[in-house]
Protein backbone atom coordinates (compact mmCIF):
# COMPACT_ATOMS: atom_id res chain seq x y z
CA UNK A 1 0.00 0.00 0.00
CA UNK A 2 1.76 3.34 -0.46
CA UNK A 3 1.31 6.79 1.08
CA UNK A 4 1.64 9.86 -0.50
CA UNK A 5 2.94 13.23 0.80
CA UNK A 6 3.26 16.53 -0.79
CA UNK A 7 5.72 18.62 0.42
CA UNK A 8 6.76 22.13 -0.83
CA UNK A 9 10.82 22.86 -1.29
CA UNK A 10 11.73 26.38 -2.73
CA UNK A 11 8.47 26.91 -4.83
CA UNK A 12 8.62 23.24 -6.24
CA UNK A 13 6.33 20.73 -5.29
CA UNK A 14 8.03 17.13 -4.67
CA UNK A 15 5.69 14.21 -4.48
CA UNK A 16 7.13 11.11 -1.76
CA UNK A 17 5.31 7.96 -1.82
CA UNK A 18 6.01 5.58 1.06
CA UNK A 19 5.02 1.67 0.38
CA UNK A 20 4.27 0.27 3.62
CA UNK A 21 3.93 -3.76 4.01
CA UNK A 22 2.67 -6.54 6.73
CA UNK A 23 0.45 -8.47 8.16
CA UNK A 24 -1.31 -9.36 11.40
CA UNK A 25 -0.68 -13.03 12.06
CA UNK A 26 -1.05 -13.72 15.65
CA UNK A 27 -3.47 -13.00 18.65
CA UNK A 28 -3.99 -15.00 21.25
CA UNK A 29 -6.31 -13.21 23.29
CA UNK A 30 -3.50 -11.13 25.34
CA UNK A 31 -1.04 -10.64 22.59
CA UNK A 32 -1.24 -8.76 19.08
CA UNK A 33 1.74 -9.55 16.48
CA UNK A 34 2.87 -9.73 13.08
CA UNK A 35 5.03 -7.78 10.92
CA UNK A 36 5.36 -4.41 9.32
CA UNK A 37 7.81 -2.49 7.10
CA UNK A 38 8.13 1.00 5.52
CA UNK A 39 10.40 -0.41 1.81
CA UNK A 40 10.87 3.87 1.43
CA UNK A 41 13.10 3.53 4.50
CA UNK A 42 13.94 -0.38 5.27
CA UNK A 43 16.83 0.47 7.49
CA UNK A 44 14.38 1.86 9.86
CA UNK A 45 11.99 0.31 12.13
CA UNK A 46 8.27 0.67 11.87
CA UNK A 47 5.78 2.17 14.29
CA UNK A 48 2.58 0.45 14.51
CA UNK A 49 -0.46 1.98 15.98
CA UNK A 50 -3.37 -0.45 17.70
CA UNK A 51 -6.82 0.49 17.92
CA UNK A 52 -9.54 -0.71 19.87
CA UNK A 53 -13.10 -0.22 18.95
CA UNK A 54 -12.20 2.76 17.15
CA UNK A 55 -9.85 4.01 20.34
CA UNK A 56 -6.09 4.75 20.09
CA UNK A 57 -4.30 1.73 22.31
CA UNK A 58 -0.54 1.79 22.13
CA UNK A 59 2.24 2.02 19.66
CA UNK A 60 4.96 -0.64 19.43
CA UNK A 61 8.21 -1.09 17.07
CA UNK A 62 8.35 -3.48 14.72
CA UNK A 63 11.74 -4.53 15.45
CA UNK A 64 11.48 -7.91 16.73
CA UNK A 65 13.23 -10.80 14.79
CA UNK A 66 10.98 -12.68 12.31
CA UNK A 67 14.01 -15.17 10.16
CA UNK A 68 10.54 -16.02 7.46
CA UNK A 69 10.99 -12.68 6.12
CA UNK A 70 14.15 -13.26 4.70
CA UNK A 71 12.32 -12.69 0.90
CA UNK A 72 10.53 -9.70 2.28
CA UNK A 73 13.48 -8.16 3.40
CA UNK A 74 16.78 -9.77 2.86
CA UNK A 75 19.27 -7.58 4.64
CA UNK A 76 17.55 -7.31 8.01
CA UNK A 77 14.52 -9.67 9.29
CA UNK A 78 14.20 -7.50 12.48
CA UNK A 79 10.67 -5.93 11.44
CA UNK A 80 8.20 -7.85 14.20
CA UNK A 81 6.10 -6.75 16.50
CA UNK A 82 4.55 -7.75 19.42
CA UNK A 83 1.89 -5.94 21.71
CA UNK A 84 0.11 -7.07 24.55
CA UNK A 85 -3.17 -5.53 25.04
CA UNK A 86 -3.68 -3.89 28.72
CA UNK A 87 -6.41 -5.58 30.33
CA UNK A 88 -9.70 -3.07 29.32
CA UNK A 89 -8.77 -3.86 26.32
CA UNK A 90 -8.53 -7.42 25.39
CA UNK A 91 -12.85 -7.62 25.40
CA UNK A 92 -13.43 -5.22 22.47
CA UNK A 93 -15.57 -5.86 19.59
CA UNK A 94 -12.90 -4.62 16.65
CA UNK A 95 -9.37 -4.64 17.11
CA UNK A 96 -6.98 -2.82 14.09
CA UNK A 97 -2.91 -2.53 13.51
CA UNK A 98 -2.28 0.84 11.88
CA UNK A 99 1.16 1.58 10.38
CA UNK A 100 2.40 3.93 12.93
CA UNK A 101 1.13 7.84 12.17
CA UNK A 102 -1.01 7.00 9.44
CA UNK A 103 -4.49 5.67 8.84
CA UNK A 104 -3.56 3.01 6.59
CA UNK A 105 -4.54 -0.97 8.00
CA UNK A 106 -1.72 -3.70 8.25
CA UNK A 107 -3.84 -6.24 7.61
CA UNK A 108 -4.98 -9.67 9.33
CA UNK A 109 -4.53 -12.91 7.82
CA UNK A 110 -7.79 -14.02 6.63
CA UNK A 111 -8.17 -16.34 9.60
CA UNK A 112 -7.54 -13.86 12.30
CA UNK A 113 -9.63 -11.04 9.98
CA UNK A 114 -12.47 -12.53 10.85
CA UNK A 115 -11.57 -13.36 14.55
CA UNK A 116 -10.71 -9.66 15.15
CA UNK A 117 -13.86 -8.24 14.26
CA UNK A 118 -16.58 -10.78 15.59
CA UNK A 119 -18.89 -8.96 17.62
CA UNK A 120 -19.36 -9.91 21.66
CA UNK A 121 -22.96 -10.65 22.97
CA UNK A 122 -24.19 -8.26 25.92
CA UNK A 123 -24.73 -9.89 28.63
CA UNK A 124 -26.95 -7.88 30.20
CA UNK A 125 -29.26 -7.06 27.48
CA UNK A 126 -30.38 -10.52 26.06
CA UNK A 127 -32.18 -9.38 23.33
CA UNK A 128 -29.13 -8.06 21.58
CA UNK A 129 -28.41 -11.16 20.51
CA UNK A 130 -31.16 -13.48 20.41
CA UNK A 131 -32.02 -14.93 17.25
CA UNK A 132 -35.48 -15.86 15.87
CA UNK A 133 -34.49 -19.39 15.24
CA UNK A 134 -36.91 -21.28 17.53
CA UNK A 135 -35.69 -22.41 20.88
CA UNK A 136 -37.21 -25.11 22.65
CA UNK A 137 -38.18 -25.02 26.73
CA UNK A 138 -38.19 -28.44 28.31
CA UNK A 139 -41.78 -29.13 30.53
CA UNK A 140 -41.48 -27.57 33.83
CA UNK A 141 -40.41 -30.67 35.90
CA UNK A 142 -37.02 -30.85 34.00
CA UNK A 143 -36.40 -27.08 34.73
CA UNK A 144 -36.85 -27.92 38.20
CA UNK A 145 -34.45 -30.76 38.32
CA UNK A 146 -31.82 -28.74 36.43
CA UNK A 147 -32.50 -25.72 38.40
CA UNK A 148 -33.64 -26.64 41.96
CA UNK A 149 -36.12 -23.95 41.52
CA UNK A 150 -40.05 -24.00 42.04
CA UNK A 151 -42.76 -21.68 41.11
CA UNK A 152 -45.23 -20.87 38.19
CA UNK A 153 -44.49 -22.49 34.59
CA UNK A 154 -44.44 -18.99 33.01
CA UNK A 155 -41.84 -17.77 35.38
CA UNK A 156 -39.52 -20.90 35.27
CA UNK A 157 -39.74 -20.93 31.48
CA UNK A 158 -38.54 -17.26 31.57
CA UNK A 159 -35.85 -18.03 33.89
CA UNK A 160 -34.46 -21.04 31.72
CA UNK A 161 -34.28 -18.80 28.53
CA UNK A 162 -32.50 -16.22 30.63
CA UNK A 163 -29.90 -18.05 32.22
CA UNK A 164 -29.29 -20.65 29.20
CA UNK A 165 -28.75 -17.44 26.95
CA UNK A 166 -26.44 -15.80 29.67
CA UNK A 167 -24.51 -18.45 30.08
CA UNK A 168 -23.97 -19.85 26.29
CA UNK A 169 -23.05 -16.06 25.46
CA UNK A 170 -20.58 -15.79 28.37
CA UNK A 171 -18.88 -19.56 26.40
CA UNK A 172 -19.33 -17.84 23.45
CA UNK A 173 -17.42 -14.22 24.25
CA UNK A 174 -14.96 -16.31 26.23
CA UNK A 175 -13.82 -18.21 22.61
CA UNK A 176 -13.86 -14.92 21.36
CA UNK A 177 -11.47 -13.51 23.70
CA UNK A 178 -9.02 -16.28 24.05
CA UNK A 179 -8.50 -16.22 20.09
CA UNK A 180 -10.53 -19.18 19.28
CA UNK A 181 -12.82 -18.94 16.42
CA UNK A 182 -16.16 -21.45 17.14
CA UNK A 183 -17.76 -19.58 13.46
CA UNK A 184 -15.02 -21.90 11.44
CA UNK A 185 -17.29 -24.87 9.57
CA UNK A 186 -16.67 -28.17 11.77
CA UNK A 187 -16.01 -26.65 14.97
CA UNK A 188 -16.11 -28.88 17.72
CA UNK A 189 -17.80 -28.43 20.70
CA UNK A 190 -18.34 -30.95 23.38
CA UNK A 191 -20.88 -30.08 26.82
CA UNK A 192 -20.23 -32.10 29.56
CA UNK A 193 -22.87 -32.42 32.04
CA UNK A 194 -24.99 -30.89 29.39
CA UNK A 195 -28.67 -31.62 31.09
CA UNK A 196 -31.39 -31.32 28.74
CA UNK A 197 -29.89 -28.72 26.36
CA UNK A 198 -30.15 -25.45 27.85
CA UNK A 199 -27.11 -23.77 26.26
CA UNK A 200 -27.18 -25.60 23.11
CA UNK A 201 -30.20 -24.22 21.88
CA UNK A 202 -28.28 -21.10 22.36
CA UNK A 203 -25.34 -21.88 20.71
CA UNK A 204 -27.38 -23.53 17.90
CA UNK A 205 -28.57 -19.62 17.19
CA UNK A 206 -25.21 -18.61 16.29
CA UNK A 207 -23.04 -21.45 15.59
CA UNK A 208 -25.07 -23.76 13.29
CA UNK A 209 -21.63 -24.14 10.81
CA UNK A 210 -20.06 -26.43 14.27
CA UNK A 211 -20.76 -29.73 15.77
CA UNK A 212 -21.76 -30.25 19.11
CA UNK A 213 -21.59 -33.26 21.51
CA UNK A 214 -23.49 -32.96 24.76
CA UNK A 215 -23.01 -35.68 27.37
CA UNK A 216 -24.82 -36.49 30.48
CA UNK A 217 -25.82 -39.46 32.39
CA UNK A 218 -29.69 -38.16 32.79
CA UNK A 219 -31.21 -40.10 30.12
CA UNK A 220 -34.77 -38.28 30.37
CA UNK A 221 -32.24 -34.77 29.26
CA UNK A 222 -31.01 -36.57 26.84
CA UNK A 223 -33.86 -37.92 25.02
CA UNK A 224 -35.98 -34.96 25.75
CA UNK A 225 -32.76 -32.62 23.73
CA UNK A 226 -32.53 -35.64 20.83
CA UNK A 227 -36.14 -35.28 20.28
CA UNK A 228 -36.52 -31.97 20.26
CA UNK A 229 -32.94 -29.95 19.43
CA UNK A 230 -31.10 -32.43 16.99
CA UNK A 231 -33.97 -33.02 15.39
CA UNK A 232 -34.18 -29.39 14.43
CA UNK A 233 -30.57 -28.44 14.43
CA UNK A 234 -28.82 -31.76 13.28
CA UNK A 235 -25.54 -31.15 13.87
CA UNK A 236 -26.20 -30.73 17.64
CA UNK A 237 -25.99 -34.05 18.72
CA UNK A 238 -26.70 -35.74 22.58
CA UNK A 239 -25.04 -38.81 24.41
CA UNK A 240 -26.09 -40.47 27.42
CA UNK A 241 -22.84 -42.08 29.46
CA UNK A 242 -25.12 -44.56 31.57
CA UNK A 243 -27.19 -47.55 30.55
CA UNK A 244 -30.74 -47.53 31.82
CA UNK A 245 -31.49 -45.01 34.22
CA UNK A 246 -28.57 -45.33 36.26
CA UNK A 247 -27.80 -41.81 36.92
CA UNK A 248 -25.87 -39.51 39.27
CA UNK A 249 -23.08 -40.68 41.23
CA UNK A 250 -20.77 -38.11 42.19
CA UNK A 251 -17.56 -40.80 42.27
CA UNK A 252 -18.04 -41.71 38.90
CA UNK A 253 -16.74 -40.31 35.89
CA UNK A 254 -16.98 -41.76 32.47
CA UNK A 255 -15.07 -41.97 29.11
CA UNK A 256 -16.52 -39.31 26.37
CA UNK A 257 -17.42 -40.80 23.11
CA UNK A 258 -14.79 -38.78 21.18
CA UNK A 259 -11.31 -39.57 19.35
CA UNK A 260 -8.11 -38.05 20.79
CA UNK A 261 -7.48 -34.53 19.90
CA UNK A 262 -10.40 -33.96 18.14
CA UNK A 263 -12.31 -31.41 19.92
CA UNK A 264 -11.77 -27.36 19.78
CA UNK A 265 -13.68 -26.41 22.89
CA UNK A 266 -14.84 -28.12 25.90
CA UNK A 267 -17.69 -26.81 28.10
CA UNK A 268 -19.06 -27.76 31.39
CA UNK A 269 -20.97 -25.70 34.02
CA UNK A 270 -21.95 -27.11 37.91
CA UNK A 271 -20.93 -29.88 36.59
CA UNK A 272 -17.28 -29.97 38.92
CA UNK A 273 -19.15 -28.63 41.63
CA UNK A 274 -20.98 -31.95 41.78
CA UNK A 275 -18.14 -34.02 41.38
CA UNK A 276 -15.44 -35.87 44.06
CA UNK A 277 -11.74 -35.34 43.27
CA UNK A 278 -11.80 -38.81 41.99
CA UNK A 279 -14.56 -38.41 39.63
CA UNK A 280 -13.18 -34.27 38.92
CA UNK A 281 -9.63 -35.82 38.24
CA UNK A 282 -11.16 -38.38 35.84
CA UNK A 283 -12.89 -35.73 33.66
CA UNK A 284 -9.85 -33.39 33.77
CA UNK A 285 -7.91 -36.71 31.89
CA UNK A 286 -10.79 -37.03 29.17
CA UNK A 287 -10.77 -33.26 28.52
CA UNK A 288 -6.84 -33.21 28.00
CA UNK A 289 -7.17 -36.59 25.75
CA UNK A 290 -9.95 -35.06 23.50
CA UNK A 291 -8.67 -31.50 22.93
CA UNK A 292 -7.16 -30.37 19.87
CA UNK A 293 -3.97 -28.33 20.68
CA UNK A 294 -3.90 -25.05 21.46
CA UNK A 295 -8.09 -25.90 22.03
CA UNK A 296 -9.96 -24.39 24.86
CA UNK A 297 -11.48 -25.88 28.60
CA UNK A 298 -14.64 -23.41 30.25
CA UNK A 299 -15.10 -25.59 33.48
CA UNK A 300 -16.86 -23.91 36.37
CA UNK A 301 -16.16 -24.41 39.79
CA UNK A 302 -16.60 -23.64 43.66
CA UNK A 303 -13.15 -23.39 44.91
CA UNK A 304 -11.70 -23.85 48.75
CA UNK A 305 -9.67 -20.72 49.42
CA UNK A 306 -8.54 -18.63 52.47
CA UNK A 307 -11.00 -16.05 51.07
CA UNK A 308 -14.24 -18.62 50.02
CA UNK A 309 -14.36 -20.70 52.96
CA UNK A 310 -16.32 -18.08 55.18
CA UNK A 311 -19.04 -18.17 52.55
CA UNK A 312 -18.85 -21.92 52.11
CA UNK A 313 -19.64 -22.69 55.77
CA UNK A 314 -22.58 -20.18 55.44
CA UNK A 315 -23.82 -21.87 53.01
CA UNK A 316 -23.53 -25.52 54.22
CA UNK A 317 -25.41 -23.74 58.29
CA UNK A 318 -27.74 -22.29 55.45
CA UNK A 319 -28.71 -25.83 54.72
CA UNK A 320 -28.44 -27.29 57.55
CA UNK A 321 -26.00 -29.98 56.02
CA UNK A 322 -22.58 -30.61 58.10
CA UNK A 323 -19.27 -30.28 56.14
CA UNK A 324 -17.12 -32.67 55.54
CA UNK A 325 -13.24 -30.98 55.31
CA UNK A 326 -10.68 -33.30 53.67
CA UNK A 327 -7.10 -32.74 52.77
CA UNK A 328 -8.26 -31.90 49.03
CA UNK A 329 -11.51 -30.36 49.28
CA UNK A 330 -14.89 -29.84 51.89
CA UNK A 331 -18.25 -30.79 50.82
CA UNK A 332 -21.46 -31.36 51.88
CA UNK A 333 -24.94 -33.03 50.61
CA UNK A 334 -26.85 -36.11 50.97
CA UNK A 335 -28.13 -38.77 49.07
CA UNK A 336 -24.96 -39.33 46.96
CA UNK A 337 -25.67 -35.90 45.85
CA UNK A 338 -22.87 -33.43 46.72
CA UNK A 339 -21.72 -29.52 46.51
CA UNK A 340 -17.76 -29.55 46.69
CA UNK A 341 -15.12 -26.91 47.81
CA UNK A 342 -12.43 -28.06 45.00
CA UNK A 343 -8.99 -26.88 46.01
CA UNK A 344 -7.87 -25.10 42.85
CA UNK A 345 -3.78 -25.27 42.92
CA UNK A 346 -4.77 -29.61 43.16
CA UNK A 347 -6.65 -29.10 40.53
CA UNK A 348 -4.44 -26.94 38.09
CA UNK A 349 -1.45 -29.84 39.22
CA UNK A 350 -4.06 -32.59 37.73
CA UNK A 351 -4.83 -30.54 34.59
CA UNK A 352 -1.14 -29.65 34.26
CA UNK A 353 -0.09 -33.60 34.14
CA UNK A 354 -3.32 -33.89 31.42
CA UNK A 355 -1.44 -31.32 29.37
CA UNK A 356 -3.76 -28.68 29.93
CA UNK A 357 -2.18 -25.20 31.18
CA UNK A 358 -4.56 -22.38 32.78
CA UNK A 359 -4.76 -19.17 30.57
CA UNK A 360 -7.85 -17.74 32.07
CA UNK A 361 -9.34 -17.59 36.47
CA UNK A 362 -12.51 -15.68 37.16
CA UNK A 363 -13.92 -15.73 40.91
CA UNK A 364 -17.08 -16.19 41.51
CA UNK A 365 -19.53 -13.70 42.98
CA UNK A 366 -20.73 -16.47 45.50
CA UNK A 367 -18.17 -15.39 47.71
CA UNK A 368 -19.87 -12.47 48.32
CA UNK A 369 -19.68 -8.84 47.98
CA UNK A 370 -16.47 -8.46 47.37
CA UNK A 371 -16.92 -10.61 44.17
CA UNK A 372 -19.76 -8.91 42.92
CA UNK A 373 -19.80 -8.40 39.14
CA UNK A 374 -21.20 -7.24 36.01
CA UNK A 375 -21.39 -10.08 34.58
CA UNK A 376 -24.92 -12.08 35.90
CA UNK A 377 -22.70 -15.36 35.00
CA UNK A 378 -19.99 -14.93 37.06
CA UNK A 379 -21.66 -17.00 39.83
CA UNK A 380 -19.39 -19.98 39.98
CA UNK A 381 -15.61 -19.88 40.18
CA UNK A 382 -14.31 -20.18 36.71
CA UNK A 383 -10.79 -21.85 35.23
CA UNK A 384 -10.07 -21.63 31.28
CA UNK A 385 -7.33 -24.08 30.05
CA UNK A 386 -5.87 -24.48 26.84
CA UNK A 387 -4.42 -27.65 25.68
CA UNK A 388 -0.70 -27.76 25.26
Amino acid sequence: MIVSSVQGHRGNIVKEARTFAGFVDHWDGQVLGGWAIDRATPEVPCNVDVYVDGRFVLRTLADLPRPDLIEVSPRDQRKGFRAELPLDARNGSHFEVRFGGTMERVPAITELEARLSRPRIDLVQPQSGVASRWVPVPPVEMITHISGETGDKAGLQENYRRTGFRVAADIYNTALDLASDPHRKGYSIVDLGCGCGRIATYLAQWLDASNFLGVDIWRAGIDWATEHITATYGNYRFHCSVPGQKGYDASEHHRVPVEAAQTDYVISTSLFTHLDVRACDGYLQEIGRILKPGALAYLTFFFRDEESMPAAEQIAQRLKMPMTKEADAWFYGHDGYIDIFHDRERVIAVATRAGLRPVLHRDGHWRGPARSSTNPMAFQDLLVFQKA
